[in-house]
Formats: C-alpha cells, structure tokens, sequence
C-alpha cells in the first residue's frame, strides 16, 4: 500500500512537471510584451528625421540683379527709354534785356535802335511798337538777328502818327521776348539862335523843341533852372512863351544890356512829354565887346 501511494506520488510530481513543461513550451513569453529602451514607439522619432538646415534655400538660391529686366528687355515695339530723344534746350531767355540807345527820347518819324541780349543764338527778332494809348495799337517797326551769342542790335521806325509820351518796345524772339520803353517826342530836343555873337541889348530869334504839347516857355540866361528856380543865385529870366502841337517853340528875346562880353548860356525850359518832369534844353552864345553894334533890324521896345 505505501509502495503504491509512493509510486502515485511520483506519477503525480512527473504528470505536473509535464504539465509545466507543456505549458512552458505552448506559452508566449510576458516579459518580450513589455516595451524596452531599444524598441521605442514610432511616435518617438529620433532628431535625424527632422528636416534638416540644410533643406532650407541658401541665399544663392535667390534671384541675382542681373535677372531684373533692364530698359533692353522691354517688349519688342515699345520704345525703351534709352531710345527717347533727348529734347534739345532753348539757350537764351534766362534773362532777356533790350535798351533803346544812344537815348530813349525819339523824334516819331525817326529811326530807332534797340540792342538786346540773352536771346536764341543765331535767332531772328522782332521789334514790336506799342503806343500807350487806349486801344495799345501794336506795330512791327522792324527784325534783325541774333549772333551766336545770342545779343545783337534790331532796327526800327517810330510811326509819324504815334503819340507824343511814352510807348513801350518788344523784341521778341521764337522764345524770348524783352521790354523797353522810350519817349516819343513830336520835335528834336534842341535850341537854336539865329545869331551866336549878339551884342549886349539884341534881339535874337530863338528855336526850341522837345517839349510837351502846349508847354509853357521861359528863356533864362547863365542860370539852368530846375522847377522854376535857380541856385545860388536867382534865375534871370528874358523871355516867355509857348510850345505848339508839336512841342516846339520859336520867340523873339533880348539879350540884357548888362551882360559883360564873352561866353554865355542861353536856356528854355518847359515840361517834358512825360508829363511828370521838367525839361531844359540849351544853346552857347559868344556875346561881343564895345564895338559890336546892334542890327539895323533891332529896336529898343
């Protein structure tokens, strides 16, 4: 019976072992379930797969300037600003001028001439007459050309009709234009005698002109007046009278009885055309010694 227990026992201590075994051969092993170090999730990719600097254009990669369309790539029939014609400049008019010379009072009727500057080089002009007058009558009087330097002289004839006083003048160029202005007189600016070595007590006939229509005359010996008045000593005046239309003036004046013999200044004196100022014009005179006589024509009244 013990035997017989005994060989149970043992069959029964193989029959577990064979049981273990089985189990041990037919099992997975836990312990390849649970995740190592050296088998991570694909989650946990490692840096190397980050894309790399290197991945990122390099500078040298960006556009150069010579890649910029320039003027020679503008599309064909278009014209390229290198193609434009450059406009050429107008020399002259920085500052146009022009003066009448060798005076700016002229007689109308008579010639005038005007130099101007600052003009077209080698350029034709114009000069215009403008007559200060209600309506402005302008009048092309005369041309002339500019030199290489752009100055030079235009010539001109006041109109006999234009009107005594002041009166504007243009030269006028392609470009340019100028302004001058003059005063037209009905009569030359002059005194004359009819005799230039009278005694003292003569009669002389005198001629004046260049005044203002109907100017008031008045004829003074040695003394210039200016507003009527003389200084340092007062006017001595002989004679008085009256211009015409034309500003002219003739008159008959005695030469004072007093006057020592030698040069002498005969004046007259009236407004100017300008209507704003006075105007002298004046004529020397030689009186003789004791033995000139008077003319047979003179007498005493």
């Amino acid at each position: 019976m013990r035997e017989r227990r005994h060989n149970g026992w043992v069959a029964g201590w193989a029959l577990g072992c064979l049981l273990v075994l089985a189990l041990t051969a037919t099992s997975p092993v836990r312990a390849e379930a649970t995740p190592t170090p050296t088998a991570p999730p694909l989650a946990t990719a490692t840096p190397t797969a980050t894309p790399t600097p290197t991945a990122t254009p390099a500078p040298t990669m960006a556009p150069t300037p010579t890649s910029t369309p320039t003027p020679t790539s503008t599309p064909t029939g278009t014209p390229a600003p290198t193609s434009t014609p450059t406009p050429t400049p107008v020399d002259g008019c920085q500052d146009p001028w022009a003066t009448a010379y060798p005076h700016d009072h002229v007689v109308r009727g008579e010639a005038v001439s005007v130099a101007f500057h600052d003009f077209e080089p080698s350029g034709g002009v114009t000069l215009l007459f403008v007559a200060q007058d209600a309506a402005q009558t302008t009048t092309a009087i005369g041309t002339g050309d500019a030199d290489a330097q752009g100055e030079g002289v235009v010539k001109g004839v006041i109109p006999a009709a234009a009107p005594i006083g002041e009166a504007e003048l243009q030269v006028v160029g392609a470009h340019c234009i100028a302004y001058t202005y003059l005063l037209v007189i009905g009569s030359a600016e002059a005194l004359t005698v009819d005799d230039e070595t009278p005694v003292p007590g003569q009669v002389i006939t005198i001629s004046a002109g260049g005044f203002a229509t109907e100017s008031p005359i008045e004829i003074s010996i040695d003394r210039y007046p200016i507003q009527g008045e003389c200084y340092p000593r007062a006017c001595r005046f002989i004679g008085v009278g009256s211009a015409d239309a034309v500003g002219r003036v003739a008159m008959h004046v005695r030469i004072p009885g007093d006057v020592k013999p030698g040069t002498h200044h005969l004046y007259a004196t009236g407004y100017s055309p300008d209507g704003i100022s006075d105007f002298t014009v004046g004529v020397e005179i030689r009186v003789a010694g004791a033995t000139g006589t008077l003319p047979p024509t003179d007498t005493a009244g």
